[in-house]
């Protein structure tokens, strides 16, 4: 078998037979759809929670029955910059919109709002350093494995109060975006130091679907003198229009997947106020992906379910502190990930990171301005790869327009 042909059939083979690596294959977790990222900057300061607020009378951007709360117009919009590595595969950094939402006062138990929310981020190209020979013959290749692109979700909410202590949210989330993944071999005969062109394969998967979102908060003073906040995400649907460029830059005809299966979810959270200006909080989550179904359209094979455990910490300034720095909300935790991959017998990845945040509030208007790190490690995805460790800061914006108040007195 000539070298030539030797060549094209590893190359085919490869393709075939690997999943395409991106970033991490935890970033794309159900398409990103469990994904454990925050929804806004306040919502990482506290470890990423996202059922109860940090206090009695804030909201949380992912908890939709907490917008009843707002007196007035809120517009929020943050970005988030990220550093990740992979062990000696190198590391990549970018910078994203992590969310913008628009929520509008309707009266005292009625307040609507919609956003955009990204669900993931890719944009890493993996490569084998080590020098691979075929068959003990001088002819190597290094392979170039990558992804870029992500999904989105568009966002439309309703909160209302249906009790004095109880509040109820529904949100529909609109799914969309594309995922772009190209493998790379590059050959080269090592007696003639011959180049051969590079030989690329391409898959382009364009998602659209959408997911239900439900959520309740209620307010259990004074007994426990704390909120007790529930978040369900069902999945209506979700569908992808796939496209193939192999060797040769030959095109197969586009392939419609239908049905595909994203997780459910349930997070159930806990907020106690332990003095006047202070509260923890703690949060639950799990999600599986119904019937047990793989989604293979990615890296051929998928995360099945996840289960997390947040713990987190928040100060909010009193009216007797009339300092700038004694206005400051100071917000802090952590978190424990856990996921179980089915490509890999349900072996068990994990994920721990700490957080921290401060915000600043004006006490006339309610303009705000928010900060937020994250410091984290997760099991490497790889074989040979290692542990992944991750970095983010996120700054957020709120503009509180009171005026537009007024009109709605005669509502209230």
């Amino acid at each position: 078998m000539n070298k030539g042909r030797l060549k094209f059939a590893v190359a085919i083979a490869m393709v075939w037979i690997y999943p395409l690596l991106g970033q991490s294959g935890l970033e794309l977790a159900g398409f990103g759809l469990a994904r454990n990222a925050a929804y806004d900057v306040i919502s990482q300061g506290m470890a990423g929670s996202k059922t109860v607020p940090e206090n009695e009378t804030s909201w949380l951007y992912g908890s939709v029955a907490s917008w009843q709360r707002i007196r007035g117009t809120q517009l929020h919009a943050s970005i988030e910059a990220t550093r990740s590595s992979l062990g000696k595969l190198g590391s990549s950094g970018q910078v994203i919109p992590q969310n913008i939402h628009f929520l509008m006062h309707a009266n005292r138990r009625t307040s609507f709002g919609f956003g955009l929310q990204p669900i993931t981020r890719v944009d890493m190209i993996v490569s084998n350093i080590d020098t691979s020979f075929i068959d003990q013959d001088t002819l190597s290749y290094t392979q170039h494995r990558g992804s870029v692109g992500g999904l989105s979700s568009l966002r439309v909410g309703y909160s209302r109060k249906i009790r004095p202590s109880v509040s109820l949210g529904v949100a529909l989330n609109v799914i969309f975006g594309t995922l772009a993944q190209r493998d790379t071999l590059v050959f080269q005969d090592m007696d003639s130091l011959v180049l051969f062109p590079s030989l690329t394969a391409e898959r382009r998967l364009e998602f659209g679907g959408e997911t239900l979102e439900l959520s309740l908060l209620t307010d259990i003073t004074p007994k426990y003198d704390g909120d007790l906040g529930f978040l369900l995400v069902l999945p209506l649907g979700l569908q992808a229009n796939e496209n193939r460029t192999y060797i040769s830059q030959a095109i197969l005809d586009p392939v419609r997947h239908r049905y595909l299966k994203t997780p459910v979810s349930l997070s159930v959270g806990y907020g106690r106020r332990i003095t006047d200006k202070q509260r923890l909080l703690s949060e639950l989550a799990y999600a599986e992906v119904m019937k047990g179904e793989a989604n293979n359209l990615v890296f051929g094979r998928h995360i099945r379910r996840t289960r997390s455990f947040r713990m987190g910490w928040s100060r909010t300034p009193g009216d007797d502190e009339i300092l700038a720095i004694g206005r400051l909300h100071y917000r802090m935790g952590f978190y424990y990930h856990d996921y179980y991959l089915s490509g890999l017998h349900n072996d068990l990845l994990t994920e721990f990171a700490v957080s921290a945040g401060l915000g600043y509030r004006s006490p006339k208007f309610g303009h705000r301005l928010d900060f937020a790190v994250q410091l984290g490690r997760r099991d490497g995805i790889l074989t040979g790869a290692g542990e992944e460790n991750f970095f983010r800061i996120s700054v957020g914006v709120t503009t509180a327009e009171l005026w537009f108040v007024r009109p709605n007195k005669k509502w209230d």
